[in-house]
């Protein structure tokens, strides 16, 4: 009895210490764990394990609902659903199948304690064969910083080898990348064994291998060495580009080797790595195209570098090579002017780069991220080469990037200097019908930036020259542009710049009918607050238009644009002589995104000093005035493809002056559009250049030719039909000897022959005859009658003018020549009868024709005392040289002095002599 007693005693404290260890069990596991890990610096922050069933017991299988831990303060790890299993079929002493892990990392505290680590202890060589046999399943594994996703995830530890697969989720993707979309589910093996070999294969979803990477360590003394080599072969893949398009990789094979090297004691913090040194060389090929072209360009890199690691300081070296660091051959225009219809867009074109010292290259990886790197050293070549042509050549040198943790005293700066030759160049800067056949550059500069400014500083040659420009209607045969030496400043906060100079100019500039030979102009813009001040001062210039060459003399242009948000808001011009003196001035404003309004305006006042022809600031003016105002205002709607006229006014006010013939004074001029027409455009036909219509009102009076014109009326429309300008008027009158000249509905088409009726009513004959300043000659009379006026190729001709006496009048004429003995029978009765000749009836044709004005005129009437007072029918023709009578009566009242200083005076402008001063 008392040995059963006894058993019953042990089973029953058995079954006791079972269920307590059941009952203890979850707080068990936890002390273990948390006891466990507690060695390696691993706290656990959150367990939940719930007590097994009888069946998991018997199984040996345990499910961890979840498990948080935390290593170090800086990496917080949550794993949830952890099946473990130690009942195992297999050679493996245990599989685990977790549901996912989440891997977090914090930003480390700055009292954290770094300990030492030797590498060497950590080697596989060091732990694979003392690992037991595991298989690890996680269905999926989740990094954050950077994100990480990692699906069917298998660690496999068997025979000294570990093996890891795995498949890339798109967690790690920017969902909208068409680069990385490519890479998803791609397939990850990772082997390393216990010789510290590591091997790693990337392939795509058809198993074809996409990166293979081996790792060989070993020790060398108290050094850790490694060895690595990487082949990369993609296919089949395509790179987006700035402007959307994208870049298809049709192969892509990357070959590269590295050595390194560092000292087995590190501390495992990466501002604490020390003396990390090694070299890689690296050869990469790639064929690739783009939408536009079939062709495929090929890009070869060879190229190596040195790079170092200690305390968080990164260096780089880029070895100067014997060859090219990179080469492109293909058709490099098609990817830089897409367009396959041209056949300039098939010439093959090679792309060097060429280190010509080292390039050394400083990364901070503790500093601020917008700012880590450095370049302290080197400088290297950009060529372009087409038929064994050199087009491109440029050399970057003195590099100099210093990027510190203040990132207000980062700098960077270089110096640039090459030549640019490019042929055939079709759509630069993707603008529409822009074409450019020859450009030449001479580039010397150097660039900064430093305190968010960018400081660009021209040195000896900056030049840029277009040839054979074309863009829409209008054609160049050559631009250029020269920057001077100067200091530009751009500040990259608030886009601010600092005054630039530089000059523009050009040969053979055409549009339409309009030709510029030759233009220049110099300039000095800058950029504050939103403002951009250009001040340009432009060379003479001959415009040839129409077969008609004009000058146009230096000025002075003023320009001011508002922006917002990049966009141009308002503008203003000043145009001015070279002399300052405004001309005009101009306002621009959009209405909307498509419609924009222009507003012109001038005023001035001559006088003797300041005269139209010096406002103008050009001596070669046909005409020139020295009184009165000249005013304008004009306001155009800009549309797309047609510009309206809104409000159109011109006026003179008491103008005087003098032009080539003559002089005028008293001039009142009014051109105007109607302002009813203008007020209704929307209803009715726009007013538009090519139908533009304006009011012209108009009185002068006096204009002194010799033959004074006074009283001058000009009334009548000003209109453009079919680019053919007109002026039609309904009544224009002047008087002239006293009597009147008026034109009575005419339509004068100013690009075709001119041709007009003189109406003249009521011309007093005795002060016609007066101009001629003949001895003895006496007349009276009125005359009437029509002249039709012909002006061709600036020529005038009269063929057939007619006037006629109104009422009769007299003629008295004596001279010596009466009394002479040596003149015929004929013209003595001639002088007779003129020497009290009354007429009834005076009619006269008149021709005019290459400046000789010829009268036939018919006269009857009768002399007192001869031939008894009968009718006589005197036939006189009468041959006037034009332009000479006109210069004797300019002499006879005193104009011709003042005419004679004005031609004197139109001498061909001085690029040194200004003649508004």
């Amino acid at each position: 009895m008392p040995k059963k007693s006894g058993v019953l005693i042990a089973f029953s404290a058995i079954v006791f210490l079972f269920l307590l260890s059941y009952i203890a069990l979850p707080w068990l596991v936890q002390t273990a764990l948390t006891s466990s890990l507690s060695k390696y610096d691993i706290e656990v922050t959150n367990i939940q394990f719930d007590r097994p069933s009888w069946k998991q017991l018997s199984s040996r299988s345990f499910q961890l609902k979840s498990l948080s831990l935390r290593f170090e303060e800086q990496v917080d790890i949550d794993i949830a659903n952890t099946f473990i299993n130690f009942n195992t079929p297999s050679a493996y002493l245990v599989l685990v199948n977790i549901d996912s892990i989440d891997i977090r990392i914090n930003k480390p505290s700055s009292n954290n304690t770094v300990t030492d680590i030797n590498l060497f202890d950590v080697l596989p060589s060091s732990l694979i064969d003392d690992l037991p046999q595991v298989r690890l399943l996680v269905n999926s594994l989740t990094a954050h910083q950077p994100h990480l996703e990692l699906k069917a995830f298998r660690i496999d530890l068997s025979n000294g080898l570990l093996t890891v697969q795995t498949i890339l989720g798109d967690g790690f993707f920017n969902k909208s990348s068409k680069v990385f979309k490519q890479l998803i589910d791609t397939n990850i093996l990772l082997k390393i064994n216990a010789q510290n070999e590591l091997e790693l294969n990337i392939s795509d979803t058809a198993a074809k291998p996409l990166l293979a990477l081996n790792l060989k360590l070993t020790k060398q003394g108290e050094l850790l060495k490694g060895d690595v080599q990487l082949d990369s072969t993609l296919n089949a893949f395509e790179w987006p580009t700035i402007n959307g398009n994208a870049i298809s990789v049709n192969s892509n094979q990357l070959v590269s080797s590295n050595q390194f090297t560092l000292p087995a004691t590190q501390r495992f913090s990466i501002d604490e790595i020390t003396q990390l040194t090694g070299v890689t060389k690296i050869q990469n090929t790639s064929h690739f195209s783009n939408q536009h072209t079939a062709a495929t360009t090929k890009v070869t890199t060879d190229s190596t570098l040195r790079f170092s690691l200690d305390k968080g300081k990164f260096r780089l070296t880029l070895v100067d090579p014997k060859q090219p660091i990179v080469e492109i051959n293909g058709y490099l225009k098609r990817f830089l002017m897409p367009d396959n219809n041209y056949k300039m867009m098939d010439e093959l074109g090679t792309l060097l780069a060429n280190l010509k010292e080292p390039l050394t290259i400083e990364y901070d990886l503790l500093a601020d991220l917008n700012n880590p790197f450095s370049i302290i050293d080197g400088s290297f070549t950009l060529e372009y080469i087409e038929k064994n042509k050199k087009l491109i050549d440029v050399q970057f040198s003195n590099m100099e990037v210093i990027t510190p943790e203040n990132s207000h005293r980062s700098h960077y700066q270089f110096q640039t200097k090459g030549n640019l030759h490019l042929a055939n160049i079709y759509r630069p800067l993707d603008i529409e019908n822009l074409f450019i056949s020859k450009l030449r550059g001479e580039v010397n500069s150097r660039v900064s930036i430093q305190d968010h400014h960018l400081m660009i500083q021209p040195l000896s040659k900056n030049r840029f020259e277009i040839h054979s420009l074309r863009f829409n209607e209008y054609k160049a045969k050559t631009l250029f542009v020269n920057i001077p030496n100067q200091t530009l400043s751009i500040n990259l906060n608030t886009q601010d710049v600092s005054a630039m100079k530089f000059a523009l100019g050009g040969q053979n500039l055409d549009s339409n009918q309009l030709n510029i030979k030759k233009w220049g102009l110099t300039a000095n813009a800058s950029l504050q607050q939103h403002k951009m001040s250009i001040r340009s001062s432009i060379d003479a210039m001959d415009l040839a238009l129409l077969d008609q060459t004009y000058y146009i003399p230096p000025m002075i242009i003023k320009n001011q644009f508002w922006f917002k948000d990049l966009s141009a808001t308002k503008a203003s011009l000043k145009l001015a002589n070279i002399c300052n003196d405004p001309i005009l001035f101009a306002n621009w404003q959009p209405k909307n995104s498509t419609e924009h309004l222009i507003d012109i305006h001038w005023q001035q006042t001559f006088s003797t000093h300041k005269t139209f022809r010096k406002w103008l600031n050009t001596p070669i003016l046909p005409f020139d005035m020295t009184g009165g105002s000249f005013a304008g205002d004009a306001v155009l709607e800009l549309t797309k493809g047609e510009t309206e006229f809104k409000q159109f006014k011109v006026s003179l006010h008491d103008a005087q002056g003098v032009y080539q013939t003559g002089t005028f004074k008293g001039v009142q001029l009014q051109l105007s559009s109607p302002s009813q027409q203008l007020r209704s455009y929307k209803t009715q036909q726009a007013v538009t250049f090519d139908t533009f219509y304006a009011e012209l009102n108009g009185h002068i009076n006096e204009l002194n030719m010799g033959i004074k014109a006074n009283n001058i009326e000009l009334n009548g429309v000003l209109y453009n039909q079919l680019n053919e300008w007109h002026f039609k008027t309904p009544l224009s009158k002047a008087t002239v000897f006293s009597g009147l000249v008026e034109i009575q509905n005419e339509d004068i088409n100013f690009n075709d022959t001119i041709q007009l009726e003189l109406i003249v009513d009521r011309l007093d004959l005795s002060e016609l005859v007066r101009t001629q300043n003949m001895d003895g000659l006496y007349t009276s009379g009125k005359l009437s009658g029509r002249i039709p006026v012909h002006y061709i190729n600036g020529q005038f001709n009269v063929s057939d003018g007619r006037i006629n006496s109104i009422d009769g009048g007299k003629i008295r004429y004596t001279t010596p020549l009466s009394q002479s003995t040596n003149i015929n029978d004929q013209l003595k009765l001639t002088f007779d009868v003129l020497e009290d000749f009354n007429y009834t009836t005076l009619n006269s044709k008149i021709i005019y024709d290459d400046d000789t004005l010829l009268f036939k005129s018919a006269i009857f009437g009768r002399n007192p005392t001869v031939a008894n007072g009968r009718l006589i029918n005197l036939n006189l023709n009468t041959e006037v040289g034009l332009k000479g009578a006109l210069e004797t009566m300019r002499i006879q009242s005193g104009i011709d002095l003042n005419i004679e200083a004005f031609i004197r005076s139109k001498i061909k402008h001085s690029n040194n002599q200004y003649y508004c001063q």
